[in-house]
């Protein structure tokens, strides 16, 4: 792994983690450092941190189960400019913090980096598949952390599965119907009849956002 450095100011700079099939040539690093520099200026990029004010350095970038836009970019960048020993670059910020934290990062796609990385693997073992008990327990097997799943859908797996095809499913199963038939991918409260006060509603709730 390979880490260059661009200064932002005297206690910010960002670190670009750099992941190469094969070492960089001296003028290949150079087109690099460009890419990646303050006005195609090689030598506003470094091989070694900028900063050096009191108090400790601390780190925070991308979680390394997903590739960012950034890196999406400048991979572009480096295929056209026959760069193509660069496997992928993930842009991190590097600040001086007095208490040794760093208080703004987006705890959603962002991670704090307590060494430099040495590998883009996510380090996340995926959950052991698992036999959801539903003809045992009935549908009340389905009320897991992490299912937001109502009564009617409880009842609507369990009829799918032990009364149809008379067996239990797995949490791969449940985890992706789940995930299918969400309101956010199938929409359907949003997509569906209203009745207020006995009243059908002439539009859905999408068709009155959409007009």
């Amino acid at each position: 792994m390979l880490h260059l450095y661009r200064q932002e100011s005297s206690e910010f700079e960002h670190c670009f983690n750099i992941e190469t099939s094969a070492p960089l040539t001296s003028e290949e690093l150079t087109r690099l450092k460009r890419i990646l520099a303050h006005g195609f200026i090689a030598e506003t990029v470094s091989e070694s941190s900028f900063l050096n004010g009191e108090g400790k350095a601390v780190e925070a970038g991308p979680r390394m189960n997903f590739a960012t836009a950034f890196y999406a970019n400048v991979s572009q960048i480096c295929n056209d400019t026959l760069l193509q020993k660069v496997v992928r670059i993930e842009r991190s910020r590097r600040i001086i913090s007095p208490s040794g934290e760093i208080l703004k990062y987006d705890r959603m796609i962002e991670c704090v980096y307590a060494e430099p990385l040495v590998s883009f693997g996510p380090g996340i073992k995926p959950e052991q598949v698992k036999v959801i008990p539903l003809m045992e327990q009935g549908p009340d097997a389905l009320i897991l952390p992490g299912l937001a799943m109502d009564e009617w859908d409880r009842d609507f797996y369990h009829d799918y599965f032990v009364k149809q095809h008379g067996r239990n499913p797995t949490n791969v199963e449940i985890e992706d119907l789940n995930n299918t038939n969400s309101e956010h991918s199938r929409h359907g409260y949003f997509k569906g009849r209203q009745i207020h006060d006995g009243v059908e509603m002439q539009e859905t709730l999408l068709e009155i956002v959409q007009s």
